[in-house]
């Protein structure tokens, strides 16, 4: 099979990104007015109780997200029909069988009053059935697999719009923090009646289960499962940890800055989440698309990622001036953003080679890490300390992938990297030393980067082209083209 293009893969987690746009956007203004009519620890609360919902459900999926996309993206590069409607129908009844007991047992431990530490009866209720809704997040990876993430983005856009005044109003009705994990948790049926009918029309509805197709994903999932588990503990047991040990009030704070940074990450995981069942569905020229994959993310993401880092303040003090203190948090967290992107176009790239053994050792050297600091870390600082925990595990695991990089003969590129990172970093660490206003400087740190690109080849009129048409129609580009001609050459001459 040929490659589908860098513009169908841009333009597919292009939707895959606004929708995570649009939930983190929505998520901001959600939390921003539940913070205001309920408090920081209101906010706490519903994150503990939707990071143990995660925990839980990250235990259960035995990877299998990871391994039916791969080989989703196989059957796809063969144009094998059949095999796609046997490896997704065997991993949904598969996910069912496990999933749902489970939340159904934690469901009636809350019903029963039953507390588990400092994590009560309610939380587990609720974090029960927002396990059991997970079930169907396997439907995003048929999506994602065929590169038809639109429906995705319809219903983030649809699922947010219920949550949003559902939330709020319940708060504000007096129900608390249950009421707004009640707002979150509406998102994922709404959003799911959307992707139902797409979904449907890529393999119909005739069930199949076939426990060899759910032995492939497993054996495939499983490399990447104990990882993830890992990945896991090192987000959600960091907001976890943090409950424990600070309370609800520094839990809040912690969670808002990890939301935030997440904007910024989903940027180039958008990118590297998609290509992994392209690499894998390829027989040639895979590590040439990685390799122009990882650039076009750290392209993308940097800097922005350094405009969060020298001003931190600005999106917080949106939320209220209490959240500033999450300052430190935030800054730490947007440090990890070149260390994700290069580290998750590897494990794409290993994935596709079947390098299962590899990316276990890789994750786990990472997250291992993470979940070290976390214990050490939590007691010394808190908040800030859970921060630089979740940093300094991307870095070990960035270096963990590097050298797994090698095996394979694979050039993440070195120099690409340099040029990515360095204009931003320098920019941003001088905006803030001389205190410019972020109304300049954010501004600044975005222009000159991207004009250094332009100088330095690092952005080359075909990754222009392709970037610009992913997003807007052919015909429009090129008019624009015509009219700013002077101006483009000059700056890709």
């Amino acid at each position: 099979m040929s490659s589908p293009g860098m513009t169908s893969i841009i333009r597919g987690s292009a939707w895959l990104y606004f929708g995570s746009v649009i939930s983190n956007l929505a998520g901001f203004f959600y939390w921003m007015i539940i913070s205001a009519v309920g408090g920081v620890e209101v906010v706490g609360l519903t994150s503990t109780t939707y990071s143990l919902a995660g925990l839980v459900t990250g235990i259960l999926s035995l990877g299998g997200e990871i391994g039916v996309r791969r080989f989703l993206g196989v059957c796809i590069g063969k144009r094998d029909r059949e095999g796609v409607v046997n490896y997704f129908w065997s991993t949904v009844l598969f996910r069912i069988a496990t999933f749902t007991p489970v939340g159904l047992v934690m469901v009636i431990l809350g019903l029963l009053g039953v507390s588990i530490g400092s994590l009560t009866a309610d939380m587990l209720f609720y974090a029960g059935i927002i396990v059991v809704l997970n079930t169907t997040l396997v439907f995003d990876e048929l999506l994602i697999s065929h590169l038809n993430t639109r429906p995705i983005f319809i219903g983030a856009l649809i699922g947010n719009a219920v949550r949003l005044p559902l939330g709020v109003c319940l708060v504000l009705v007096g129900w608390g923090w249950i009421g707004a994990v009640i707002g979150i948790i509406t998102m994922t049926p709404v959003a799911f009646a959307i992707k139902l009918l797409p979904s449907l029309k890529l393999v119909g509805f005739k069930l199949r289960f076939k426990i060899s197709a759910v032995k492939d994903v497993l054996k495939a999932g499983l490399a990447s499962w104990l990882p993830s588990v890992m990945t896991l503990l090192g987000a959600q047991l960091g907001v976890l940890t943090l409950f424990g040990v600070r309370g609800a009030l520094e839990t809040g704070l912690y969670y808002v800055a990890f939301a935030i940074v997440s904007v910024v990450v989903m940027i180039s995981q958008s990118i590297l989440g998609l290509i992994m069942p392209v690499l894998s569905g390829l027989e040639n020229g895979r590590k040439r698309t990685c390799q122009r994959a990882i650039k076009i993310s750290l392209v993308l993401s940097t800097p922005l990622a350094f405009a969060l880092f020298a001003y931190p303040e600005t999106p917080l003090k949106m939320l209220g001036e209490e959240y500033v203190e999450a300052s430190c948090m935030l800054m730490l967290l947007t440090l990890t953003i070149p260390a994700l992107t290069i580290s998750s176009g590897v494990t794409s790239l290993l994935y596709a080679y079947g390098a299962y053994i590899t990316i276990l050792v890789v994750g786990l050297v990472g997250n291992l890490t993470r979940i070290v600091f976390y214990a050490v870390l939590s007691q010394i600082a808190g908040g800030a300390g859970i921060a630089l925990g979740y940093t300094l595990g991307s870095y070990v695991a960035l270096i963990a992938a590097v050298v797994a990089s090698r095996k394979i003969r694979f050039n993440p590129g070195f120099r690409e990297v340099l040029v990515a990172i360095t204009p931003p970093l320098l920019l941003a660490l001088a905006l803030r030393t001389f205190n410019i206003n972020w109304f300049i400087g954010i501004p600044v740190i975005l222009v000159l980067t991207y004009i250094v690109y332009l100088k330095t080849r690092l952005l080359s009129r075909e990754d222009v082209r392709e970037l610009v048409y992913a997003i807007a129609p052919r015909k429009t580009v090129d008019k624009a083209y015509e009219l700013l001609k002077p101006v483009v050459d000059r700056l890709l001459e």
